[in-house]
């Protein structure tokens, strides 16, 4: 009896066990979809926002490349208008070259102005002082002897 009783007392903690699980309310399905569908209209709108963002941004650095592409037209025409280039203008590493020559006869103590990159009358006549103080032919012509010499300014 004792074997049956344990087992009459086990029955019962399961029913009761089983019964109280079932009467024990639970969060609505209904409120938790609710939920997700909110989250999943929030990640919608900041993806459409994150995708107007990028569009936006692309506007705009086409609006920046157009812009730094007609500044350019237009100082090659008003250089042209000017008679400071010629209708082939010279690579950025030649107005490199030529702001170092620049910067090398300000640095040996021949001032020429500003310097803008372009060889022009005062670099040339900087170049000539220079050449002359050296004991190198006075041409205003950049050599090889005479870069030899100017470098060290740099």
């Amino acid at each position: 009896m004792d074997k049956r009783n344990s087992c009459l007392a086990l029955g019962l903690f399961i029913l009761f066990i089983l019964g109280g699980c079932v009467t024990t309310p639970l969060k609505q399905p209904s409120s938790l979809s609710t939920q997700i569908k909110n989250k999943d209209a929030q990640i919608a709108d900041l993806a459409a926002a994150l995708e107007s963002e990028r569009q936006a941004k692309q506007r705009c650095q086409e609006a920046v490349a157009q812009r730094d592409k007609k500044i350019e037209q237009l100082t090659i025409a008003l250089n042209k208008k000017q008679g400071l280039v010629s209708d082939s203008p010279k690579s950025r590493d030649y107005y490199f070259f030529v702001i170092a020559i620049q910067s090398a006869l300000r640095n040996a103590g021949f001032p020429l102005g500003l310097i803008d990159g372009k060889f022009g009358e005062r670099t040339r006549n900087a170049l000539k002082n220079f050449q002359k103080q050296n004991g190198l032919g006075e041409d205003g012509k950049l050599n090889k002897r005479t870069w030899e010499l100017l470098r060290n300014y740099l």
